[in-house]
């Protein structure tokens, strides 16, 4: 008898999928975070970017490269909590 945490195949396929599609999100995130890093450093190059406006930039994005860090780590982790993956 199967117990009600085992997986069907077609479970267990979708599951990798949605996985698969937040891990491509994140990394998405990831790339459009260092395009606007490039934005941003050349915005204060040009001292279009007072020290207060640079400071408060670099701060939201350690914020948000710790968000992305934090969510593909969470999809490594639910992807190799899959059976079959151990």
């Amino acid at each position: 008898m199967a117990l009600a945490t085992d997986y069907t195949k077609r479970q267990r396929d979708r599951a990798v999928e949605r996985i698969e599609n937040d891990t491509a999100l994140v990394l998405d995130g990831r790339e459009s975070l260092r395009q606007l890093v490039l934005k941003l450093r050349a915005l204060e190059r040009r001292g279009l970017l007072d020290d207060e406006e640079a400071a408060s930039a670099t701060g939201d994005v350690a914020r948000i490269r710790r968000a992305l860090e934090v969510a593909q780590q969470l999809c490594q982790e639910w992807r190799g909590d899959l059976p079959g993956q151990r």
